[in-house]
């Protein structure tokens, strides 16, 4: 979706080395870490951030896969420059396991990147589809499930990839949406219901998404890519599932999904 990678590699579950490893990351314009943002002995990446003088605007979201995210803001400051009038930098502490952190990604890292780039649509498609088998669900938490969407008889028809483990990868490989179940839907969600489907445009805890591209620097104005996905071409992408062409991955789409 954008931007040039730093990769800073991998770092063991140790406080000196886990913040020496963030503190390279300080002259990047944004953070992204995965793993060590849960509940665990050693899931230190929160109290690292804390501890280096990060405002922590929220942690653990009410999502599956994807629930133990942190997001802060780190002073411009701590790098050894001027803030300048930044709001700061943007740090997302992203779970470990592969799912839950691609989920994460889409949810809240991607709309913050483009925004950053200064897009204006920077959330996914949506439509809506008929569910082709029963999902159990629990309360209280949105689910984000992998999924194969079709176009059949003048409307979308939406089915799972199979096992939606946070670990299982070869269900999001073979994905190319995600069923978005909301909170309050509870026990077997039946099949041949209508539900909202979405690449994952995320209107997910409205308020954490909202609070996240407001800690985003507007002055940060990086060119855009022509391989960016456009409007445009999100269009297409719909337009070639209802002609039945796209199978897999979209040609061409950054996105894993």
């Amino acid at each position: 979706c954008g931007g040039i990678p730093k990769n800073l590699g991998i770092v063991k579950d140790r406080p000196l080395q886990l913040e020496k490893k963030i503190r390279q990351g300080l002259d990047c314009d944004l953070i992204i870490t995965s793993g060590g943002v849960s509940f665990g002995d050693y899931d230190l990446v929160k109290d690292i951030l804390a501890k280096m003088g990060t405002n922590i605007h929220f942690w653990k979201v009410a999502m599956r896969p994807g629930k133990p995210l942190v997001f802060g803001t780190v002073s411009a400051t701590n790098r050894g420059g001027d803030a300048s009038g930044r709001k700061g930098i943007p740090v997302f502490g992203l779970p470990g396991n592969p799912v839950s952190s691609m989920v994460s990604f889409e949810v809240f890292v991607r709309p913050a990147i483009l925004k950053m780039l200064s897009q204006k649509d920077s959330l996914r498609k949506e439509v809506d589809a008929v569910l082709g088998a029963n999902i159990e669900k629990k309360k209280g938490l949105r689910y984000f499930i992998r999924a194969n969407i079709r176009w059949q008889q003048g409307k979308f028809v939406v089915d799972t990839t199979g096992p939606q483990g946070s670990a299982i990868l070869k269900s999001m490989a073979l994905a190319n949406s995600l069923i978005i179940l909301p909170e309050e839907d509870d026990g077997c969600i039946k099949k041949a219901e209508e539900w909202q489907w979405s690449s994952a445009k995320a209107h997910l805890n409205n308020e954490k998404i909202n609070l996240v591209l407001e800690n985003i620097g507007d002055h940060i104005n990086i060119p855009s890519w022509d391989q960016y996905l456009t409007e445009k071409q999100e269009d297409k992408i719909i337009k070639e599932i209802k002609s039945n062409t796209l199978t897999g991955r979209p040609s061409g789409n950054d996105s894993f999904i």
